[in-house]
């Protein structure tokens, strides 16, 4: 049953109630506080939990308490870790794209809206943790995930609109994930491609087939990496992976400083004072939904602060690490576009040079990525496949399938899984194209539409001055993604378009 009207101003005298404070050193024994706490809650009546849960009936209150439990019931991480966490989670595909991205927007206000765009993206995470813990203080309970969020939000104004925004919000998480493991496949195969070209194999790098062939080879090492289930097996392979990314991207930053075209010097590239300072602004939107792209932390804010050992910290934690972040991004950008100039490919390790006896060490670089993309590619898959394996097995055992099909499932989706983000990696074998799409027609929902939406909801009976002014500042970055979702989406799939016309106009020559 769900509260009526009545029980309203009982609500808001409860919201002033003290609320529990994360990791309060009061409790002790073998349980963390959290955890206590909300197994005190989940005791609590039927009578009360109605009182406390803001039009939740009293199943769904207790099945969200109950997950948040889960949300909490996790190894506490440290401000050091997390920072680390948010610096990994940002420094993928993602950050070798985004030089082509300036050649999209220009030297020099390419710059300047990828500060801006952090600035907006930064502050949707920001407003995402706020809204979840008032959300988590209306409904007594100690933590709540993206999706959940959305849903108790919206839920006081409509319970079916609150189910679609759920909805939502947990599909674009899926295409998000399944996106990034497409990008992962074809930035593994584009870079086996050169490092066999480099060493003396007849094969051409620029033929798309070749990626295509490639993308299917590594079929089989994707889906065995994907039949690991337990993700403490992935720990150790995820630090050396960390390793590895930071090696190649210290090598990379090494090599275009090393070859800037300074103004009046010639090179590969030309010299600087070619490049434009403004592109044309029918490339703005591929550039928008490149950068969106590149920030993949969205999907992760909400799980590290509920992990944290001190969730008060977690914006101190949140500004520093993307403001790391976004500094990197500008330095690696420019720089790998000055040096490379307009021929400058989507994803910056396959503009290293391939050839040459004193190049070994760029062929060492790609296998270093390599490693670490695969490891990449099996947490990302992780996440997408265990909601959709959890969806689908529950389905089954209400309508009492076989066990043994219920016990196959889970790796008969892996496979599925895995072929399906190989094979859209194969129809679209351009980086650059799949990274603008993606961020253009996902990311930009998770971060920078969605919320804002919540925000403006969760505080929508709120009139301060200050809330009235956020109001009005979230539904302004709310258009902006909007229109950037729509103009990038649109002009990734015209580009897609393109690809294949000119592909078929090749063949019929």
């Amino acid at each position: 049953m769900s509260l009526n009207e009545d029980s309203k101003p009982l609500l808001r005298e409860n919201s002033r109630s003290p609320t529990p404070s994360y990791g309060s050193p009061s409790e002790s024994g073998s349980e963390s506080s959290d955890r206590v706490l909300a197994r005190r809650l989940i005791q609590t009546s039927d009578s009360a939990m109605e009182e406390q849960s803001n039009s939740l009936t009293v199943e769904e209150a207790r099945s969200l308490q109950e997950k948040s439990i889960e949300l909490r019931d996790h190894h506490a991480i440290s401000n050091t870790e997390t920072f680390l966490h948010f610096l990994k989670s940002n420094f993928g595909t993602g950050i070798f794209g985004l030089s082509e991205s300036i050649k999209q927007s220009g030297l020099v206000f390419g710059p300047v809206v990828l500060v801006v765009i952090a600035v907006m993206a930064v502050s949707c995470m920001y407003l995402l943790v706020k809204c979840s813990r008032i959300l988590c203080r209306r409904n007594r309970m100690t933590a709540l995930d993206y999706g959940d969020a959305a849903y108790t939000a919206a839920l006081p104004f409509s319970r079916r609109w609150a189910k679609l925004f759920r909805q939502a919000v947990n599909s674009f998480l899926l295409i998000t994930q399944f996106g990034f493991c497409c990008v992962y496949v074809l930035f593994i195969a584009d870079n086996i491609v050169q490092i066999l070209e480099a060493c003396g194999v007849n094969i051409d790098s620029e033929d798309d087939n070749s990626s295509r062939i490639f993308s299917a080879v590594i079929l089989i090492p994707l889906v065995v990496l994907s039949f690991i289930r337990n993700l403490d097996l992935l720990a150790p392979l995820s630090g050396i992976a960390n390793l590895s990314t930071a090696f190649g991207l210290i090598t990379i930053m090494y090599y275009c400083f090393a070859h800037l075209n300074l103004p009046k010097e010639g090179g590969f590239a030309g010299p600087i004072d070619e490049l434009p300072i403004i592109a044309p602004p029918l490339q703005w939107p591929l550039f928008f939904g490149t950068v969106l792209y590149s920030f993949e932390s969205i999907g992760v804010v909400l799980p590290l602060e509920n992990k944290m050992k001190k969730p008060k910290d977690f914006n101190k934690v949140l500004i520093s690490s993307m403001t790391v972040v976004t500094i990197f991004y500008v330095i690696v950008s420019v720089s790998g576009y000055i040096c490379f100039g307009e021929n400058i490919k989507g994803s910056l390790p396959l503009n290293l040079p391939r050839k040459g006896n004193s190049n070994w060490i760029y062929s060492v670089v790609k296998l270093y990525l390599i490693f670490a993309i695969l490891t990449s590619y099996a947490l990302q898959f992780y996440v997408p496949i265990d909601i959709l394996e959890r969806f689908i097995i529950g389905k089954m055992k209400n309508r009492l399938y076989n066990r043994r099909i219920i016990t196959m499932m889970p790796y008969i989706l892996r496979i599925f899984g895995v072929a399906g983000t190989v094979g859209l990696a194969a129809a679209i074998p351009r980086i650059d194209l799949f990274i603008s799409l993606i961020g253009a027609a996902s990311s930009s929902c998770l971060a920078l539409i969605f919320p804002p939406v919540i925000y403006i909801l969760t505080y929508h009976n709120q009139g301060a001055h200050a809330v009235r002014c956020t109001k009005v500042l979230c539904a302004i970055v709310a258009i902006i993604g909007v229109v950037g979702f729509g103009f990038g989406t649109y002009a990734s799939l015209a580009q897609i378009v393109k690809y294949f016309s000119d592909k078929h106009q090749q063949s019929a020559a």
